[in-house]
């Protein structure tokens, strides 16, 4: 280092690195960059902003905090102008709005499921006992004429009738039961103008049709024969009738077996027809049949029959022809499903995973052994396969050759003998 005339040190190694220039004794000082609020980091242009454009900025500012300013201004005007009558209308948009929001509710448990139930139950049980009550009930005029006095109430219909107008509707839908008094009424019973029970005549809903001429146009001619019906509510008894043609005056019968199965009814005796049971008796049947193993049919006619004297009927079904049409619309049943190519097989009974078995089955099995049949089986083998194509299956088993066993004592003497050596 070397000190020159006025003082200053000066290095004599590397003069192009020292921070002084040659020609004069100033420090050079770099300008600070301003530090922003946001915290973000923003670069700065090396171009000099002019006294203009400061200017321009801070009248833009100062023009932006007068427009809030005057919205802030205007908002308190319109706060202030508010009415109660729009603030009611706000509250209620509000609620309407609350009310889409789905809120998540809290599951409860099965206790509180089955308590709260019991509660809804206990505080509509008084109201249900008054309207059970005030159905019995007859209004004060018939509801289909509108004129004459009420005298019964149909339980089906759920309305009044007098005399005249229940003879006339209730002929051609014998299905149904009457009050009168507090009394059931039988399906051939009716009420006249002083209101006492009388008979009269009732027919079984089927096609009436001319078989003759094929015309529509046909009139109901009573007989003295009777017949039986089986429907879901039970035992009714209604009229034989034949058909009378009003354009070829022919009398023909109308209680043939197409008639009846084309109306929705099972002959219980294919020879007299006298005895008929609803369809819906059978499919109902079949289904408990299936899903409550170990029910009894007789149980099922039993219970058909209570709901008979219930309604003061007459409570007797023969469990013979009820078994006899079952088993025949069964098979019905399965035609159909041939005839849609449906396989059979698939059943809850006959499946891979069975629905169920009856332990009474051997037994059945055998009582049908000692009752022997001479009619044949309703499904041809498909069922249960006959007994000489088991025999000749089993004849086919025996002729072939059966394996050949060995000795084992001999063999085990033969190991020991090899274990020795």
């Amino acid at each position: 280092m070397a000190e020159n005339n006025d003082g200053e040190q000066q290095c004599s190694s590397q003069p192009s690195q020292s921070k002084r220039p040659r020609k004069t004794s100033q420090r050079i000082y770099k300008l600070k960059r301003p530090k922003h609020n946001n915290g973000m980091k923003r670069r700065i242009s090396n171009t000099v902003i002019t006294a203009d454009e400061q200017v321009l900025d801070i009248d833009a500012k100062n023009s932006n905090w007068q427009i809030a300013e005057n919205v802030d201004t205007i908002d308190n005007e319109e706060l202030n102008d508010i009415n109660p009558q729009s603030d009611t209308k706000m509250n209620s948009w509000l609620e309407t709005l609350l009310n889409f929001v789905k809120t998540k509710k809290k599951k409860k448990s099965w206790f509180e499921r089955s308590r709260s139930c019991q509660e809804d139950w206990d505080l509509l049980r008084k109201n249900i006992w008054r309207t059970m009550q005030a159905r019995e009930v007859l209004d004060e005029h018939c509801n289909v004429c509108c004129d004459r006095l009420g005298d019964l109430y149909c339980m089906d219909c759920h309305k009044s009738f007098c005399h005249v107008c229940d003879d006339v509707f209730h002929l051609a839908n014998p299905f149904h039961d009457r009050l009168s008094s507090g009394r059931y009424l039988d399906v051939l019973e009716c009420l006249d103008e002083k209101k006492e029970i009388i008979p009269t005549v009732r027919y079984p809903p089927l096609k009436c049709v001319c078989s003759v001429c094929g015309s529509k146009e046909v009139t109901k001619i009573a007989t003295d024969e009777y017949c039986i019906v089986v429907t879901l509510k039970g035992r009714f008894d209604v009229n034989k009738y034949h058909l009378r043609c009003n354009e070829c005056t022919s009398l023909t019968d109308p209680f043939t077996t197409s008639v009846l199965l084309s109306s929705g009814f099972w002959p219980g005796n294919p020879k007299s027809l006298n005895y008929l049971f609803k369809e819906e008796v059978f499919q109902l049947w079949d289904k408990f049949r299936k899903f409550m193993p170990g029910s009894s049919e007789r149980a099922f006619l039993k219970s058909l029959n209570s709901i008979s004297d219930d309604f003061c009927r007459k409570a007797t079904i023969n469990p013979t022809n009820f078994a006899m049409a079952f088993r025949e619309w069964c098979l019905w049943l399965d035609q159909k499903d041939l005839i849609q190519s449906k396989d059979w097989m698939e059943c809850p009974a006959c499946h891979l995973r069975p629905h169920s078995s009856h332990v009474d089955g051997n037994v059945k099995l055998y009582r049908y052994k000692r009752g022997i049949r001479q009619r044949q089986s309703f499904y041809d083998g498909r069922f249960i396969i006959p007994n000489e194509s088991v025999s000749k299956f089993i004849d086919r088993l025996y002729k072939i050759n059966q394996k050949r066993y060995y000795n084992f004592k001999n063999v085990g003497l033969f190991i020991n003998f090899l274990s020795n050596h």
